[in-house]
Parts: C-alpha cells; structure tokens; sequence
C-alpha cells in the first residue's frame, strides 16, 4: 500500500487526510454513519438514505458501522 501512495500525488492524500479528521467531531479516528452524511450533504449533491447507505458500505471497515482513514485509502486506491 505504502508504495501505490507514493507513486500518487502525496498533496492530495495529505488534503484527503485533513478533510477526513474535519468530518471526524468526535476525534474518534473514525466516521460513522451520522457523520459520513453530514460529509455527503456538504458536496451539495443530493442523494437519498438508501444511496448514502451504499456508499457508506463501500467504506465501511468489516460491517462494524464505521469507517477509518486506513480501509477508506485501500478502497480509494483499490
């Protein structure tokens, strides 16, 4: 993973990691649901419940609920 990460534009995952600890209030090191749609409102796109679901679901870390920095770069980089 490391090597994939340098090959691409570190200042983009640099900004990625910043917006990522903004979204997470509660300092937790982690987004939950309430959270990832609180992000998703702030694009201005509009999507219903259940899409925002599927997208959390694509992220989500082994259906606990949550999604962290690490398995949010995987999927992004897979």
């Amino acid at each position: 993973m490391r090597t994939k990460l340098i090959k691409l534009n570190s200042r983009f995952f640099i900004e990625l990691n910043k917006q990522f600890n903004l979204l997470d209030t509660n300092n937790s090191k982690v987004l939950d649901f309430d959270n990832f749609g609180k992000a998703i409102k702030l694009t201005n796109v509009s999507f219903f419940k259940n899409e925002i679901s599927y997208i959390f679901g694509l992220f989500e870390n082994k259906e606990k609920g949550t999604i962290n920095y690490e398995y949010f770069l995987r999927t992004i980089i897979n």
